[in-house]
């Protein structure tokens, strides 16, 4: 039972995708505060290749999860557990559901500035949704503003979230994948 709730976990988050800026920007129903994070989101998941770790965090201890690779077909995938899985790159994941947007209520933290030429900070906090789960994020952004570098979950609930841990870290890297 645990696999299964362990392999179902950070992918319903940032879920491989071939998505374009042009999609992000888009595609209605995103919450206007959270164009910057879309954009970023759009443009990590469109990229030809990057990798990830994950770590759950709970009683403030770091475990590692599992990690995966994107190249332009293929995803590979380790636990911790050392169960391995590969397989074709997954399908866009959206934005927006009919439930809502998968970002909302988007903050720019530390004083810095938002505008159409790109964020003048790098970290974001927001309201994150994926039916039925919910959880408030904190997205940090690569130094240039243009893909995701570190994503943090904390689950709303104890019972309803795709991971077995009430925090959830998300590191990529575009160097190594």
């Amino acid at each position: 039972m645990k696999k299964a709730i362990s392999t179902g976990g950070i992918a319903a988050l940032l879920a491989p995708a071939l998505v374009t800026q042009v999609f992000a920007s888009s595609e209605p129903g995103l919450d206007p505060t959270c164009a910057v994070v879309n954009e970023t989101y759009a443009a990590t998941r469109s990229s030809a290749s990057y990798s990830a770790k994950v770590f759950g965090i709970e009683n403030g201890k770091e475990t590692f999860s599992h990690e995966y690779r994107v190249t332009e077909n293929m995803e590979f995938e380790r636990y911790a557990d050392g169960f391995l899985r590969q397989g074709a790159r997954k399908a866009t994941a959206p934005l927006s559901y009919s439930s809502g947007p998968r970002f909302s209520s988007c903050k720019l933290v530390d004083g810095g500035t938002s505008s159409a030429s790109g964020p003048s900070d790098t970290h974001y906090t927001a309201k994150w949704a994926v039916v039925p789960y919910t959880a408030d994020v904190s997205i940090w952004l690569t130094a240039d503003g243009k893909r995701v570098e570190k994503v943090k979950l904390r689950y709303h609930s104890s019972y309803m979230r795709p991971q077995p841990y009430p925090e959830v870290v998300e590191v990529f890297s575009y160097d190594n994948p």
